[in-house]
């Protein structure tokens, strides 16, 4: 494990770019395919949660807009 230096301690001078954690892993002998998260589930959650926080975002904004504010100081 020390030899692949996973965290970069011992860095290539001529690299502009260094990954973070560096593993080479064959992935099928780690990862079967019914393991693998569909990317349109993942979409679909991800514009669930966007649509909520649009959502929350408009409440908000009305409820500044209609909710009547004290005017301290400017009433001398």
């Amino acid at each position: 494990m020390a030899s692949l230096d996973p965290f970069g301690f011992h860095q290539d001078k001529d690299a502009h770019l260094l990954p973070l954690v560096d593993f080479c892993f064959d992935l099928t002998d780690h990862l079967e395919e019914g393991d693998i998260p569909s990317p349109i589930e993942f979409f679909k959650e991800r514009d669930e949660i966007v649509s909520y926080l649009l959502a929350q975002h408009v409440i908000i904004a009305v409820t500044l807009a209609t909710t009547p504010r004290p005017l301290h100081g400017y009433l001398a």
